[in-house]
């Protein structure tokens, strides 16, 4: 067992000296400062993606018929009424005269006298051929239509609010997921760099294995960090995408 346990060390001490000095070169190649490649998209306006979400949802076109038909109907209803008002004119002309006696007061001997005239007579009447019932049916049915009017007028307020609110929340999301997305970029630049320090001072024997591990691994970790924050940033842009229908992913 004992001479086991010192064949896997050798092996282990052996693999460290041919391929630390590898991996050494191959990140001083990479560059200090070299920056991970995050790729983030260029956001719209935040009002853009509103304006688009509420102009392609289909809960709010669905309303917007149904809110133009109730309006269609209420003016029809309005003139079901004008169909029972009735209006009647008329003129008529003629020609008429009277016939009366006149006293000559010098010769008290009476005269008759006839005068003529012309007359014209015009005359314009309104009537209604509703009952009673009709008129309350009608009323009924305006009051209908206005209710209906104004339902869809408060559920397309709400659907305009939760749209907002909605969009808001994932553009806000979104905005946090690519801000931590840098912040790790800015984080494993730096592991990165402690890193190639860490192996230069390993071959010189100025630090032991253990810490070259460890440098190594919490490089490796940002490594893995940096791509799930990733697949949480193209799901955030996925979804603005789909729900507003503008594209602005690289």
């Amino acid at each position: 067992m004992i001479y086991g346990m010192k064949f896997v060390s050798c092996v282990f001490v052996l693999c460290c000296i041919f391929f630390i000095p590898v991996l050494a070169q191959q990140a001083e190649n990479k560059g200090v400062n070299e920056e991970v490649a995050i790729d983030l998209p260029a956001l719209p306006p935040l009002s853009v993606l509103i304006d688009s979400a509420l102009a392609r949802s289909p809960q709010k076109l669905i309303l917007e018929k149904q809110k133009e038909e109730s309006e269609i109907n209420l003016k029809m209803t309005k003139r079901e009424l004008i169909k029972g008002l009735g209006i009647s004119s008329g003129y008529s002309y003629g020609r008429g005269g009277t016939l009366g006696t006149s006293e000559n007061s010098l010769t008290n001997i009476p005269s008759s006298i006839y005068s003529a005239n012309t007359m014209s007579q015009y005359h314009l009447g309104v009537n209604f051929g509703i009952s009673l019932g009709n008129i309350l049916d009608h009323r009924s049915k305006v009051r209908l239509a206005k209710i209906q009017i104004s339902k869809a007028d408060d559920q397309i307020r709400n659907i305009n609010d939760d749209i907002a609110i909605r969009i808001y929340e994932e553009y806000t999301k979104l905005q946090m997921n690519m801000e931590t997305l840098r912040n790790m970029a800015m984080l494993c630049d730096s592991y990165r760099a402690q890193l190639v320090l860490t192996e230069k001072d390993y071959l010189n024997n100025r630090v032991q294995l253990s810490q070259l591990t460890a440098a190594r691994e919490s490089y490796t970790r940002t490594l893995l960090d940096i791509e799930k924050q990733k697949r949480e940033c193209r799901l955030s842009v996925f979804s603005l995408e789909r729900i507003t229908g503008v594209s602005f992913s690289k």
